[in-house]
């Protein structure tokens, strides 16, 4: 469930990242709109990692592990620290330094937790949760990028425009869901009133 969560959200903000931007703070001009799209598309990357820290922190957590998260994100602020020393300090990577170290030390502690989880009686494979919901994922970034110059050259919008991707992103995200077998009856039912969208979905 985080990966089908997480990776659409992470996706998505980085195939629109600089349109986002422009639809949230119009009035800054396209200068800082393209500047800000940059780090929201290097950050958009970290939200996948930042998925998988929370849900094995959550496992570690629950299998009385929880000192093992804490060791692993000091860890990661060690590696952001050093990083924004070095990045940042190298003119032409700058302030992106920042959005690159942020994260790469998501991706380090996500690697440490899955290391740890893997030691106990529990174990996962990511490429078995990441495969199918990733095929989904990048139907929908596809999507996402036709709807989006499409419906910019019609509408003559860029903030009408990336909401109608947006929407349909949603809607290709989620039958893409369900013709790859990503989610399943079982998946349905651990949201909320989720038997009521399991016979939704079955008709």
């Amino acid at each position: 469930m985080s990966m089908i969560i997480g990776l659409p959200c992470g996706i998505g903000l980085f195939m629109l990242a600089e349109p986002v931007i422009a639809l949230l703070y119009p009035s800054i001009g396209s200068a800082k709109h393209a500047s800000s799209g940059a780090l929201l598309e290097i950050l958009a990357i970290g939200v996948i990692f930042l998925t998988l820290v929370q849900a094995f922190t959550a496992i570690l957590q629950s299998v009385n592990k929880q000192y093992q998260p804490v060791k692993n994100l000091a860890f990661g602020l060690v590696i952001k620290v050093i990083l924004s020393y070095i990045l940042i300090g190298i003119p032409s990577i700058n302030i992106k330094g920042a959005a690159v170290s942020t994260t790469v030390a998501y991706l380090f502690v996500a690697l440490l937790n899955w290391r740890d989880v893997n030691k106990t009686k529990i174990k996962v494979n990511l490429i078995e949760i990441t495969a199918r919901p990733l095929l989904s994922s990048a139907v929908m970034a596809l999507a996402t990028e036709i709807s989006f110059r499409v419906l910019k050259s019609v509408l003559g919008s860029q903030s009408f425009a990336t909401l109608g991707a947006i929407a349909i992103a949603v809607v290709v995200y989620a039958v893409c869901l369900f013709l790859t077998g990503a989610i399943t009856r079982q998946d349905l039912e651990l949201i909320p009133k989720g038997e009521k969208l399991t016979k939704f979905v079955r008709k």
